[in-house]
């Protein structure tokens, strides 16, 4: 009774003309509170209300033209009214009429219109228009400019106000380095925000951080927890790495029926990675019985979706042999669909898979079609394999000036390796004149982006005082960025500096530890100076038989040094049984190099050893000597 009552006063209160009261009576015919629902009549209301200037009431009937809900959509309607109610102040309209001129929904499409109304509405604090202004700046969408930095600084407002949905792109732009500095602990501290308020594709990618250990260390049980979580929220991309790990015991026993449940789950959402995989399974009989019409069912999904990107997957699944067999023939099928599509990493493997005749017969001119094709779309890993391809002439005839070409564009993207390579050939001018202060330039760009060969090349180069002052320092610095890196090379030259004190501490223990990695490597230097310490006893015990097996690793891989030193440590019968006739091959090898000390000392030997020795020593060198060069 009462709520009749409530009722006929609003209606009384509508009829005398209160805006208020006939924008309440609206909501009750709209959603049939108190009243029979009367889209109607709910109109008829608003209006009243709206054309009195009552600002939700020209939001509600904007909504109502907007969506059609009981009359014709009518997006020029809905445009009119959000605007007079945007202009009023309306933050929700505001972000309505930004998203009507992004569009063109009702007015021509506008996108510096809508920026200007979506960032009155995002600097009043709503979640919805930063999230939007983020996701257009990050994308570049019409007219507007793909700006990183202010797609960021608007998901950082969103995301400091506990949105999820920002949280997660914060984590993905930084953990793809998208316009920014990939930075992996930056994407997973927002991930895990994410992920911690339920965001699936924010689990997932933890998922994807621990499998991988890409920021975090690898641990396949965390890796588990977080694909289960986004998997159990139907996020598909879950499922099919749940399937994964089931189908691989990564984390978790290893269980067939359980990853093709898994796979199926996400397979039916259309995930094409999951297709593959149960096309896979069939095909071969893995765990279940070989099923030949439902591989091709699966695989026809796949097919029929002509998704370039997932082609190329199926393709990248059966390169790598990781989660299907092996099968380059089959790689260069799936690659071909989608490079013709123009899927960059598809061209990229097929140009690859022709220039090393790897699941296709080789051939140097489809190599470099399908690369330039990538290269043309200005994927800079395809321009620097070009760059390669002409400076070395592989299969084309050598064209330092295209190398140089294709390596500058992809330096100017910032590629680290053409920088290395452009880097190298200033340094030792090959195919351009010598220019030590541009060899410089670029090595130090693909240097600070941790490429350890430019690492190297730069701590030489300071080392030796090569086209730059001499500064031992800075030599140390670089080698031992390259060093840590694993880099042989550098890891010798800096054994040398801590054995002689240049820009580092003299310590001889630490000379020997970069010798040991480098030697290990096969570097032969580095086993040759290694030798030479464990010989003389200097600041470690003498081991002369130690040094002797390390003189014959580097000496049968061609170090004059090593065979030098081999040859005296016979001659003399140090750390190993005297033997002239050894010695004397050995030394007669190491002249070879036209070494006057060798040579010496080689001719010395010979004076004191028999007709017979010297034969002997002889036919051993022929055969050390042939050894040798079949290493």
């Amino acid at each position: 009774m009462e709520s009749i009552e409530l009722i006929e006063d609003l209606i009384k209160r509508a009829e005398y003309g209160d805006a208020r009261a006939q924008c309440e009576l609206g909501i009750s015919y709209e959603n049939g509170l108190g009243l029979s629902q009367d889209y109607i009549k709910a109109i008829e209301w608003y209006q009243k209300a709206a054309e009195q200037g009552h600002t939700m009431a020209q939001h509600k009937l904007s909504l109502i033209y907007y969506r059609g809900k009981g009359v014709p959509q009518n997006y020029n309607k809905a445009f009119e009214w959000f605007e007079k109610a945007a202009l009023k102040g309306d933050t929700l309209a505001q972000f309505r009429l930004g998203n009507m001129y992004l569009k063109g929904q009702g007015i021509i499409q506008n996108s510096q219109k809508a920026i200007e109304w979506f960032e009155k509405a995002a600097t009043k604090g709503y979640v919805g228009a930063q999230n939007t202004l983020g996701n257009i700046y990050l994308q570049g969408k019409n007219e507007i400019c793909k700006d990183s930095n202010k797609a960021i600084e608007w998901f950082e407002k969103a995301a400091l106000q506990e949105d999820a949905s920002a949280q997660c792109m914060l984590g993905f732009i930084y953990g793809e380095g998208d316009g920014v500095p990939k930075d992996t602990n930056k994407a997973f501290k927002w991930f895990e925000k994410a992920a911690l308020q339920d965001d699936a594709s924010a689990q997932c990618a933890l998922g994807t951080m621990y499998r991988n250990g890409d920021g975090v260390p690898k641990d396949a049980n965390k890796a588990f927890k977080w694909f289960e979580k986004a998997a159990l929220q139907e996020n598909a991309s879950a499922q099919c790495n749940l399937g994964l790990m089931y189908w691989n015991g990564d984390g978790v026993s290893k269980d067939v029926n359980k990853a093709i449940e898994w796979f199926e789950k996400a397979a039916t959402k259309g995930n094409a990675q999951a297709q593959c995989m149960l096309g896979i399974i069939y095909d071969n009989g893995n765990g279940v019985p070989q099923d030949s019409k439902k591989a091709a069912e699966w695989f026809e999904k796949v097919a029929l979706q002509e998704d370039a990107s997932d082609q190329c997957m199926l393709g990248a699944m059966y390169w790598n042999g990781n989660d299907a067999p092996q099968d380059s023939k089959k790689a260069a099928e799936w690659f071909e669909k989608a490079a013709i599509k123009g899927n960059i990493d598809a061209q990229n493997f097929l140009g690859t898979m022709y220039l090393n005749g790897d699941g296709v017969p080789q051939d140097s001119k489809k190599a470099i079609e399908w690369l330039e094709k990538a290269a043309l779309q200005e994927d800079a890993s395809a321009q620097c394999e070009l760059g390669f391809i002409y400076g070395k002439g592989d299969g084309v005839p050598k064209d330092a000036n295209k190398a140089i070409e294709w390596y500058q564009k992809a330096a100017m993207q910032g590629n680290a390796n053409a920088q290395n390579f452009l880097g190298t050939m200033y340094l030792n001018g090959d195919g351009v004149p010598q220019d030590s202060k541009k060899a410089i330039e670029w090595l130090e760009k693909a240097a600070m982006q941790g490429n350890k060969y430019a690492q190297c090349d730069l701590g030489t180069m300071y080392l030796n005082g090569d086209g730059v002052l001499q500064d031992f320092k800075k030599a140390a610095e670089w080698l031992e960025k390259a060093a840590m890196q694993g880099d042989k090379y550098a890891q010798c030259d800096l054994g040398t500096m801590y054995l002689n004190g240049d820009g580092v501490s003299k310590d001889t223990n630490k000379a020997i530890e970069w010798y040991q990695k480098a030697a290990t490597q096969g570097n032969t230097d580095a086993q040759c100076r290694l030798g030479i310490i464990y010989l003389d006893g200097n600041d470690v015990p003498k081991d002369a038989k130690k040094a002797a097996e390390l003189f014959d690793k580097a000496a049968l891989r061609k170090n004059a040094g090593a065979q030098f030193m081999l040859g005296l440590m016979y001659l003399n019968g140090d750390g190993v049984p005297q033997n002239w006739v050894t010695a004397y091959a050995f030394l007669n090898i190491a002249a070879s190099t036209g070494d006057a000390r060798v040579i010496e000392k080689r001719n010395q030997l010979q004076k004191q050893m028999t007709s017979a020795q010297i034969e002997m020593g002889q036919d051993l060198s022929r055969k050390l000597f042939k050894k040798i060069n079949e290493n």
